[in-house]
Formats: structure tokens, sequence, C-alpha cells
């Protein structure tokens, strides 16, 4: 068992959600790592860019898998539809971006931000997910996405790396709190923020 002590209170998570929690962070994390790797690729030419796209479209599923145990078949494919929708447009933007056309940038940023709302609409609907949490973190993904994308484009590469960085620890945040959801919804409890 992973324990933390919180207002002189032990509380511990079992091995079971210590995995459980990993994996929901990792997979978060990944598709933070595989969708930057699919932008480097696009910008540098690079010949393993289908490769990494696969990779990229392939996270979606990975989701489907983890949440159709705790959820059901109908719930993990509504994500895995929605989810792979929200992968696209992203890749949509980034294109638009590459290709500095500001017209269609601007269209797939705010039909991110709906893909991000029918996401969070989803989850909202499950006890222990709130719609305006879910929408926050989605539109931190998005505007950081953004942020790095531009930053990479005009060569401010520290910058780019720091928001990078700060996607990261956005992608641990959300994993974590889609584990806290399942715990609790599955009656166990898991503390707020491991340390």
């Amino acid at each position: 068992m992973a324990c933390k002590f919180q207002d002189n209170a032990r509380q511990c998570i079992t091995f079971e959600q210590f995995n459980i929690l990993n994996n929901l962070i990792s997979l978060w994390q990944r598709y933070v790592m595989w969708t930057r790797s699919f932008f480097m690729a696009w910008i540098d030419n690079s010949p393993n860019l289908s490769a990494v796209q696969n990779r990229v479209y392939q996270i979606p599923m990975d989701f489907y898998n983890t949440l159709r145990v705790f959820y059901g078949e109908r719930l993990a494919e509504q994500f895995l539809n929605s989810f792979r929708s929200y992968s696209v447009t992203k890749q949509n933007m980034m294109g638009a971006m590459i290709g500095n056309n500001e017209d269609d940038a601007r269209f797939y940023a705010q039909e991110l931000y709906k893909r991000a709302d029918e996401i969070a609409a989803l989850f909202s609907m499950i006890p222990h997910w709130n719609l305006d949490i879910w929408k926050t973190l989605l539109y931190q993904d998005i505007s950081m996405c953004i942020a790095e994308v531009r930053a990479a484009l005009t060569g401010a590469h520290d910058l780019e790396i720091s928001i990078f960085e700060r996607m990261l620890l956005n992608a641990a945040d959300i994993g974590g709190y889609m584990a806290r959801a399942i715990f609790q919804s599955t009656q166990q409890q898991i503390p707020d923020q491991m340390q």
C-alpha cells in the first residue's frame, strides 16, 4: 500500500488503486508526448511521421480498454469516438498553424473546444465527475498546445519546453482526477493528491 498523512490521518491506496492511477496518468502523458512527437515529426518532415501518427491514433483505444472495465462498453465507446475526434481536430489545428493559415487554425481551435465540451458533458453524466472541472482540464490542454506550437514555430524553444513540461503536469492532473472518480464510484477512496 502507498500511504500519506493528511490532517493527522493516514490515507492509503492499494496496489490495485495505485496501478489504475499510474495507468491513467501514463495514458494522458503518453497522449501529450506522442502528440508533441507528431508535431515535431511534421515540422521536421520526418520519415517517421506516419508511424508517430498511428501511435497517436492508438491512444484513444488504450483509454477505451481501460474505461470499459469500470464503465462498460457503451461509455468507453462514446469516449473513444469523442477522443478520436478531439485528437484529429488537434492535429488539423496544428497543420493549419504549420501552414500559417490563421483562419483555419482559428476554426479548428474553436472546434477543439467544442470537442472538449463534448467530452466534459459525457463524463459529467457519471457520478464524481464535474463538467466544469473537465472543461478546465481540457481547455488547459488546448491552450497549452496552441502556445507550444506557436513557441516552436517562432523558435522560442526554451518557452516551448517549459510549456511541454506544464502540459505533462496537466496530463497528470487529468489522470489523477479520472482515477479519484473511479475509486469514488466503486466506494473506494483515494487521497486528493499523492505526494
